[in-house]
């Protein structure tokens, strides 16, 4: 666990490269980062990774649904500088990322308004989806992602997660003692 915790606060501190006095505003009023360089992408899919990765650690307990809601609204301000970035990108991928990072940040405003615990957790999910393909489009490589599936989470309808240790925790599951999930996907760190 110590180990784990170590590696999110090294993954954290390495996410955290840019300054808030570059920031400009988007047509709601929300800071948004500016597009400068294609570089900025694995900047900011770093730290869609890192909330997305602090609302798995709260969703177990499904209690603070407060900071789950506060998590997603910052992971949609990220997604916001992330579609902006894509313009910096290669023409095939920055059409894709755009899609992918309308997608999450759609997803996440639908997880904000849900209440039923069970939706919460199909919306955390389809997210996950979403930002491990953005994060293969982008061509992450700051550390390994690994994608989870357990089958019998969900009511028994199969469940899929990400995390960056390869002994990750089931979100869905309260006992952490049930380790009945495999990696199905990855990507690796060269």
């Amino acid at each position: 666990m110590r180990k784990g915790l170590f590696i999110l606060w090294v993954f954290s501190l390495a996410s955290c490269g840019q300054s808030s006095s570059d920031n400009i505003s988007n047509h709601t009023g929300n800071s948004i980062i500016p597009a400068d360089s294609a570089q900025l992408s694995q900047v900011l899919a770093s730290r869609i990774l890192n909330q997305y990765l602090q609302i798995k650690n709260t969703l177990p307990v499904l209690q603070d649904s407060i900071k789950i809601r506060k998590l997603a609204s910052e992971m949609i301000l990220l997604t916001d500088s992330l579609q902006t970035a894509a313009a910096q990108l290669p023409e095939p991928i920055q059409d894709s990322v755009s899609s992918i990072v309308q997608a999450i940040s759609d997803e996440l405003t639908g997880l904000q308004a849900e209440t039923d615990t069970y939706e919460i957790r199909m919306a955390f999910q389809l997210t996950g989806l979403e930002i491990f393909q953005l994060l293969k489009w982008v061509e992450y490589r700051r550390v390994s992602v690994y994608k989870f599936r357990d089958e019998n989470s969900l009511y028994g309808r199969g469940a899929e997660w990400l995390d960056i240790i390869r002994n990750s925790q089931n979100p869905y599951e309260n006992n952490p003692s049930t380790q009945s999930y495999q990696v199905i996907d990855s990507i690796k760190v060269p």
